[in-house]
């Protein structure tokens, strides 16, 4: 059957987002829409980030020939200091694991020491007991 409605059927985008005339609930989706993405868009931190980077452009003494290729090359960057403070963040904790590994051995040397202590004392008691008891 025809749908009453304005929306021409597209698979690949939101077919009311296409300029027509559109129905009361069409409108009230499409002012929802752009709700969401923009309060996904500031928790995400993306919106600050954009206008960090525009901010930074605006900013410079010349305007690059490309800002396109100006703010990938910026993220690109972005993202390797990113990338490398996380490397560094790993590597700390892998040298903080070994040594913690490392003290935990070393307590575990030293119980097993104690065991065996208090076993030679055991038995030392046990003979003198003994000894004691031929008397």
């Amino acid at each position: 059957g025809e749908m009453a409605s304005s929306i021409a059927r597209d698979g690949s985008m939101d077919p009311t987002l296409i300029d027509v005339a559109l129905t009361p609930e069409e409108s009230a989706a499409r002012a929802n829409r752009k709700v969401r993405f923009r309060q996904h868009l500031v928790q995400t931190h993306a919106e600050k980030e954009l206008v960090d980077a525009f901010a930074r452009m605006y900013r410079m003494n010349e305007t690059p020939e490309d800002p396109l290729e100006w703010l990938l090359t910026y993220f690109e960057r972005d993202m390797h200091a990113q990338m490398e403070r996380a490397e560094k963040l790993a590597v700390n904790y892998k040298r903080e694991l070994q040594k913690a590994e490392s003290e935990r051995e070393e307590l575990l040397a030293k119980v097993n020491t104690l065991e065996e202590n208090v076993r030679s004392l055991k038995t030392a008691n046990d003979d003198l007991k003994e000894i004691a008891n031929r008397r």
